[in-house]
């Protein structure tokens, strides 16, 4: 009822995320106003080209947030819980930094706020396992009450502009419970009817999250719902790099140690393998008892990038939701594949062997396209860009975002996750200043920040990707108020997450399936 009150009175539209739609760019983009090939995030891993990856973080960002923009045109602000906003760092108010933050780390500006926040919680503490669906519902619920409780006592008591606050529970809800509401799903005979609502209920409480928020503001606020991006059905997962092994694509080193692992490997001594016969005489529960350090060596003994020969390997997958790279000279640490000519003709033959990729189990063709990253994003960034993006019929297919999960091609997901990112969330807009029952077209995360600091009366940097939404703003404000622009700012935070932090967040990040 809350959000339908909102969007009958204002305006709505299917949001545009990014391309590939992840979370660890989308939210950059979003606070940005700019592409990831502007702002430098393309996915959760960064550092790509060095020794080792590492994840990203607030000061992977290239260029000013709108917390920055505001903050230096002397607006208040809050940001509550926004991804890929730790390490905090000084605005002119207060922010709670969000998912990729440890759990016991420094997460606020100024630090002293923390003080504040005795039972906050920054993001979920129970991982989902079958069997425990009910406990990991539970504690999604407790996330969002205790962020609704912590928002609306910081909305009410202090000053601000702007704010923002992200609630997390329809995304990871949606990830684990789209085959128990979804009765085309492959899995939904075999699912528990038990968990049929479990998708709706989230919902509701959302809206009721929402309905709670809106009791508190100025009559005369503006708000607008979002997400980073939208959901739907995940039929199977696709491992690129076993694909590209089978296709003389990718190679392993010679070393007998390393060919008797890939036997062991085709033989299925996989990680999913592994973890699917534990669960089957009820054991799975035991690898969390093992020590991280224990658990990487046993990884270890498993195939991974460190046995692949890149003397002669031409492309490899790394990330979520399908992104290659090209092994190319001078860019990669053991590149061999050489700019123009060859470069261009890898690329043809990846596309074009793709795109006969078939599910062995339906016959189906299952790649709807494979873009050349130019062909998408424009910036200062597009050397970093993935060579590549695979597109999946209906976006069923997700694709493994590591070396070898499995030692099939196509397999289910290996946190058992039944849905999966869509390219369009939504977009909700209320307030006095904003049109009523209105629909828009061609809304993207990118026109938000515009959006918001022309309806704040604040000039618009115009290095920005994004344009102010002008079909959801009323004619008589438009006329009264013309849009600026200005220079952009360049901006430097000081802060990096730690090595023990880092691995802490791959941890949280391994649990909700968005790393191996």
């Amino acid at each position: 009822p809350n959000i339908s009150r909102l969007l009958n009175n204002g305006s709505w539209d299917y949001l545009e995320s990014t391309i590939q739609p992840i979370t660890g760019s989308a939210w950059p983009s979003f606070m940005t106003g700019k592409m990831p090939a502007k702002h430098g995030v393309f996915d959760f891993l960064q550092n790509r080209f060095k020794e080792k990856i590492e994840l990203v973080n607030s000061q992977s960002i290239d260029g000013e947030t709108i917390f920055d923009i505001l903050s230096r045109h002397k607006k208040k602000v809050i940001s509550i819980n926004v991804p890929v906003t730790y390490p905090p760092w000084p605005i002119n108010g207060i922010m709670i930094t969000g998912m990729m933050s440890p759990e016991n780390a420094e997460i606020t500006y100024p630090k002293e706020f923390q003080k504040e926040l005795e039972n906050y919680r920054i993001d979920f503490r129970v991982a989902y396992k079958e069997g425990n669906e009910k406990i990991f519902l539970d504690d999604v619920n407790d996330l969002l009450e205790r962020r609704i409780e912590y928002t609306n006592k910081i909305l009410q008591e202090h000053e601000w502009d702007f704010a923002a606050v992200v609630l997390r529970g329809v995304d990871v809800v949606s990830h684990y419970f789209r085959k128990h509401m979804d009765d085309k799903h492959p899995d939904f005979a075999a699912s528990n009817n038990r968990f049929r609502d479990a998708i709706w209920d989230i919902y509701r409480r959302t809206d009721s999250a929402i309905g709670r928020i809106l009791k508190v503001l100025p009559e005369d606020a503006a708000v607008f719902i979002i997400s980073d991006h939208g959901h739907g059905r995940l039929k199977k997962v696709v491992n690129l790099n076993i694909w590209f092994l089978r296709n003389g694509i990718l190679s392993l080193k010679k070393n007998p140690w390393i060919q008797l692992r890939y036997l062991l490997f085709r033989l299925g001594f996989s990680p999913y393998k592994v973890y699917e016969m534990l669960s089957r005489i009820g054991w799975q529960n035991v690898i969390q008892k093992v020590s991280r350090q224990r658990r990487n060596v046993i990884l270890n003994a498993m195939l991974s990038f460190s046995d692949v020969n890149w003397q002669r390997t031409k492309a490899y997958s790394l990330g979520c939701l399908g992104q290659i790279y090209i092994n190319l000279k001078g860019r990669e640490k053991h590149g061999i594949v050489n700019k123009g000519e060859e470069y261009e003709r890898v690329r043809e033959e990846v596309i074009k062997n793709l795109m006969r990729l078939k599910d062995p189990e339906t016959g189906e063709f299952v790649i709807e396209s494979v873009q050349k990253k130019e062909t998408l994003y424009q910036g200062p960034h597009l050397a970093d860009a993935p060579d590549l993006f695979v597109f999946s019929k209906r976006s069923e297919y997700d694709f493994f975002s590591l070396m070898a999960q499995n030692t099939d091609v196509f397999c289910t997901h290996f946190k058992k996750q039944s849905g999966c990112h869509r390219l369009h969330g939504i977009l909700v807009a209320h307030g006095p200043d904003i049109n009523a029952d209105t629909k828009l077209k061609e809304s993207r995360i990118v026109d938000i920040v515009p959006t918001a600091l022309y309806l704040l009366g604040v000039p618009i940097p115009d290095d920005i990707d994004g344009v102010v939404l002008k079909g959801l703003i009323r004619k008589e404000f438009l006329e009264r108020n013309t849009i600026e622009f200005e220079q952009p700012r360049r901006i430097k935070r000081e802060k990096s997450a730690e090595e023990a932090e880092q691995e802490e967040i791959r941890e949280r990040l391994k649990n909700l399936g968005y790393l191996g």
